[in-house]
């Protein structure tokens, strides 16, 4: 991933620090995934090393083992809620160009949402509990106002032939029958601009983003667009902005993995030296900035993904406070973003099913959303002017623009699959996915192990010609549940012995290697303690003196692989080992 530093400072000083002391508590990711919680490292203890190792290596994967967990997640069979439209269900040919009574066949035969007791109080707007929506009035009730996932089913009458033989019910495209999952979103984030005086470099942080579920992910949201091939998007992530934060010279603070120290005040000149380290501990920055009336210093990084850049970081330098007793500090504002990627339209997904059973992904900016006839939300053709766009009964528009991030089932459902009973009555799945940081690709297949998240049956088997324009078994739709559960690993799977250690797991695995490359005595003879610390000293990896070592640990970088670490804890004998563990757990203390 290609990735653009835009540093840009008051005065122009920029310079390269080295990199600190390795600290365990500082990276804690050597020891375990912090997103998924499963272990990345193992601990190898000598075959022949002494029964103290052996518990100081136990006593270090106890420590590992309660920061561990890992995700399973579990499709469960059961229900979470069900619509069912009821049995005999009438339409009347799909829309409402003629009958304004019937309100339910309006463009829509339902459209499912979590609670019909605010403002979505008619037809066609029928209530499935258990689908989101963001109550943040706390009124326990679904308005217009607030961002929500729906279901929209939308049945159809086809002519065969001749009036009025028709086949009925069936969903054949986007303008003749529509089944579609989409979350709508109300709001928007909030965003400002800061500006360096020296630079005119220009940075854009977002605060308050727009919290909104879709399929069982959560995102949040900070903004829609169009990129420059005219497919439009969303743009999501997680930002922190800490304001009027004080520093005092020689102090340290981290933000979300960055960590910011004020390293010295210069009092004659008003410049101050800000160090900046990135969360991966692998780059750092000398910043100086010379605070003056009417001046705006900021110190920024953007980074460039899915040919979009961003600003991941910047820093606000505001004033210098002067104190009587010499201790001097510096007010900033800090901004981090993470978690970003982006959500945009897609052609034909594929997720898990025959072929032809496609789905697209659509995010529609700047619509008014809200139900009514002639439902403005697709564009219609010309052959279909029909549609009464000034028609509104029934009447949920509220004449905000909202945005929508949409999946459009593409394929068709035809009861004429169910032609001889018994049958079963055609249905249609959606599965879930995990999203990509940038998104979906058109043709993009799902694996086929994805979770069912919501099934439309549509049971006309009752009438094998389908042309009475009645469902004899109604159709419903069914939101299936979905649990993460969070297990716990034990933690002596983490241990394994120095000759049980494959190349593989040296290129998979960081590893701590309990015990020192000296000798120990055995039944079987005079045996090293640690194979693996031994073959570091030897290849001059390890520059620690472990025979006259009082107990410590060594952290080598990239040691047997690339990105694939060792930490090496020992002493010149077992009292000195157990000493150094001890250090080990309690600096992850800290």
């Amino acid at each position: 991933m290609k990735k653009i530093i835009s540093i840009f400072v008051c005065i122009g000083i920029l310079l390269f620090s080295s990199i600190s002391a390795w600290d365990p508590s500082e990276n804690k990711d050597f020891f375990v995934d912090p997103e998924t919680g499963e272990p990345n490292a193992i601990v190898v203890v000598g075959v022949n090393a002494a029964a103290s190792d052996v518990t100081a290596a136990a006593n270090i994967a106890k420590k590992i083992g309660a920061m561990l967990y890992y995700e399973e997640e579990t499709v469960m069979k059961d229900v979470v809620e069900s619509w069912n439209s009821g049995e005999n269900f009438k339409d009347d040919y799909g829309d409402n160009m003629n009958d304004k009574n019937d309100k339910g066949s309006s463009n829509a035969d339902a459209i499912l949402i979590g609670d019909t007791s605010g403002y979505f109080d008619g037809i066609p707007y029928q209530e499935l509990k258990s689908l989101w929506w963001n109550d943040k009035n706390r009124n326990k009730k679904l308005d217009k106002n607030e961002s929500r996932e729906e279901i929209y089913v939308n049945l159809w009458g086809q002519n065969k032939n001749e009036e009025p033989y028709m086949l009925y019910p069936i969903i054949c495209n986007p303008l003749q029958g529509r089944y579609e999952y989409r979350v709508i979103v109300e709001d928007e984030a909030q965003k400002e601009v800061w500006e360096d005086s020296d630079s005119e470099e220009k940075y854009t942080i977002y605060t308050h983003p727009v919290s909104v579920k879709f399929l069982k992910e959560k995102y949040n949201i900070l903004y829609f667009g169009s990129d420059g091939e005219d497919r439009d998007y969303a743009f999501y992530g997680m930002p922190q902005l800490k304001e009027e934060v004080e520093f005092e010279v020689g102090e340290t603070k981290e933000f979300d993995g960055w960590e910011i120290k004020l390293d010295d005040i210069n009092l004659y000149e008003h410049i101050i030296k800000w160090i900046i380290t990135e969360p991966s501990n692998i780059e750092s920055y000398d910043y100086m900035a010379k605070i003056g009336k009417d001046k705006n210093c900021v110190f920024g990084i953007k980074k460039e993904f899915c040919e979009m850049e961003e600003t991941i970081f910047a820093l606000e330098s505001l004033r210098i406070f002067y104190r009587s007793n010499g201790e001097n500090t510096v007010v900033a504002n800090v901004y981090t973003l993470e978690d970003y990627g982006i959500i945009h339209d897609a052609v034909t997904i594929k997720p898990c099913g025959p072929d032809g059973f496609q789905w697209s992904l659509d995010v529609i900016r700047d619509v008014d959303i809200e139900y009514w006839d002639g439902n403005p939300y697709y564009i219609i053709e010309e052959s279909y002017d029909d549609y009464n766009y000034n028609d509104k009964t029934p009447d949920f528009s509220d004449s905000v623009k909202e945005n929508v991030i949409a999946l459009k089932f593409n394929g068709g459902i035809d009861p004429r699959v169910c032609s001889t009973p018994p049958c079963k009555p055609p249905s249609r799945l959606l599965r879930c996915w995990e999203m990509p940081q940038c998104g979906i690709d058109d043709f993009w297949v799902n694996t086929g192990d994805a979770p069912v998240f919501i099934e439309l049956v549509i049971d006309d088997a009752g009438d094998l010609s389908h042309s009475d324009l009645i469902v004899d078994g109604g159709f419903s739709v069914t939101h299936y549940r979905q649990e993460t559960e969070h297990v716990k690993i034990d933690p002596m799977s983490l241990i394994v012995n120095d000759d049980e250690v494959t190349d593989t797991i040296k290129t998979t695995s960081n590893l701590i290697l309990v015990g020192g490359p000296g000798l120990v005595e055995t039944p079987q003879g005079t045996k090293i303690c640690n194979t693996l610390t031994k073959e570091l000293c030897d290849q001059k990896l390890s520059t620690v003196d472990w025979f006259n070592s009082v107990g410590e640990y060594e952290y080598i970088p990239n040691a047997f692989a690339e990105e694939k670490d060792v930490l090496i804890v020992a002493g010149k004998d077992r009292e000195a080992t157990q000493k150094a563990v001890e250090k080990l757990i309690n600096d992850l203390n800290t």
